[in-house]
């Protein structure tokens, strides 16, 4: 449950990121730096005297103290002066601000001069909306630290202490940001956060949400590992299982390009749903050769045979079944249909291929991997016979 919401300043309450750029390149250009776009919004995140202290550095150029204070104080007449005849707040901004105060504290953290925050708080009559403001002057490190969220929450969480209300955690605080930075930072203080696409594009926002994605692939990878192992009781045969998995992947990715769609939160959970989907077709074979090596003593290569070729029907049919359950999301279909659409993608396009290509080389795996483990065998029974036959010291 959200009991407290923290705004970022540029980008999200007041739209002057441009100006913000403007009021930078005619200072600097000054000094005889020229700024790029490219430069300004890969600083976000950065307060004044970072900022000015990287493109200094950028252009190789000393930076005495007196000089840095001075181009920092003209940068923010020079903001001032474009904002001073018109506001550029984001349209329903102070609607909702005012309406969220009234149920919420709020919270202003951004690595914006409390001089410049106050100006624009003061002329859009927001003062009293926000119970707490955390600017470049209060903390040591900007954005992606945490230190400014953390100090947020500290005050806030005080302020409502001393309203005999019951303390609140991080994670109940939500964070509404426009830049990478800010959205890790708020991710590092444990708060929520909501990415809002001001400033930066959706795909650079969604980055930040994805740095744990390939531990996570990781850690389902290994369970899905341990449990096969302690039903096969086999270090091998679980690998052989999960060597449909990269089929299933490559699958997923070529549907997604295919379809011009975006690798998204729901594309990600069609990934985790075919760790589960599609080793079934292994399992099916794999299960029914160890039991004919066991039961009936087939060789190996006869028994992955025969599994093979009694197993493929039942392959079939639950893959298609599958598969023909996910058309409808691919497709599309019903309302929100568009939101649903990466998932049936990832599913139909890891199933198709991953079913052309498990049918050969699964066999081909587990036989090789049989052979590695009777190899394994063979070498382990010689060393052992070659240290009982050593004379003992």
């Amino acid at each position: 449950m959200i009991k407290a919401i923290l705004f970022d300043f540029n980008g999200v309450i007041i739209d002057d990121e441009h100006l913000q750029l403007k009021a930078y390149r005619t200072v600097l250009k000054e000094e005889g730096i020229d700024l790029t776009e490219e430069d300004y919004f890969s600083s976000l995140g950065m307060d004044d005297v970072r900022f000015v202290q990287a493109a200094f550095a950028r252009a190789g150029i000393p930076l005495p103290d007196i000089v840095l204070t001075g181009v920092i104080e003209r940068k923010t007449a020079a903001h001032r002066l474009l904002i001073e005849d018109r506001l550029p707040l984001f349209p329903g901004v102070v609607t909702f601000v005012k309406a969220a105060a009234r149920k919420y504290p709020l919270g202003i953290v951004s690595m914006a001069r409390r001089s410049e925050i106050d100006f624009v708080l003061e002329r859009a009559n927001l003062n009293s909306a926000f119970s707490v403001i955390i600017s470049a002057e209060d903390v040591q490190a900007c954005k992606p630290d945490p230190s400014c969220y953390n100090r947020a929450f500290l005050s806030i969480d005080e302020k409502i202490r001393g309203a005999a209300k019951l303390a609140i955690s991080p994670n109940e605080c939500l964070v509404i940001e426009d830049s990478p930075p800010g959205i890790l930072a708020g991710k590092g203080a444990g708060m929520q956060t909501l990415g809002i696409t001001n400033t930066v594009s959706e795909a650079e926002l969604r980055k930040c949400f994805y740095i744990n994605l390939g531990l996570m692939l990781i850690i389902a990878v290994l369970v899905v590992y341990i449990v096969l192992g302690v039903l096969y009781e086999s270090f091998v045969h679980p690998v052989t299982i999960l060597s449909t998995l990269p089929s299933a992947g490559v699958g997923a990715v070529l549907a997604l390009m295919l379809f011009n769609t975006e690798f998204s939160v729901i594309a990600l959970i069609g990934v985790i749903l075919l760790i589960g989907i599609v080793k079934k077709n292994a399992i099916m074979m794999i299960d029914f050769a160890l039991d004919a090596e066991r039961t009936r003593h087939l060789s190996t290569r006869e028994a992955i045979y025969e599994a093979c070729v009694l197993r493929f029907r039942p392959i079939m049919m639950t893959t298609m079944a599958a598969m023909l359950g996910a058309v409808p999301l691919a497709v599309n279909f019903g309302e929100g249909g568009e939101m649903r659409q990466p998932l049936g993608i990832v599913i139909v396009g890891g199933l198709v291929v991953s079913q052309m290509l498990t049918l050969y080389t699964t066999p081909v795996v587990y036989l090789y991997f049989d052979r590695f483990r009777l190899w394994s065998q063979r070498a382990w029974r010689r060393r052992g016979a070659r240290d009982a036959a050593l004379p003992a010291e």
